[in-house]
């Protein structure tokens, strides 16, 4: 996913949820054109959120990293939090474009 949003000029955002940082590297390229939000479960069993700690980290702004105690990979336990998260990035990055 970032990958391919580093390779496309019209993406303006990319959300990443349980991400996983092999095939990342591109992240960098994402600055000042496309927004990074990047939503973890801390009690994830399949991909630990260092995962999405590491992408965090080479990303530049703007980026957000949200982590999540309780949740595990699928992030259910959390749906509400995340569906509000998610909706008030969408409009700051909107905000952003006007």
């Amino acid at each position: 996913m970032i990958q391919a949003a580093a390779e496309t000029l019209a993406v303006k955002a990319v959300i990443a949820l349980a991400s996983q940082s092999c095939g990342t590297g591109a992240v960098a390229e994402l600055a000042t054109r496309c927004a990074l939000l990047l939503l973890h479960g801390e009690a994830d069993p399949v991909l630990p959120p260092a995962c999405s700690e590491q992408i965090y980290e080479r990303a530049l702004e703007p980026k957000r990293l949200i982590l999540y105690p309780e949740a595990g990979h699928n992030l259910d336990e959390v749906a509400d939090e995340i569906e509000e998260a998610v909706q008030n990035w969408i409009i700051q990055q909107l905000d952003r474009e006007i």
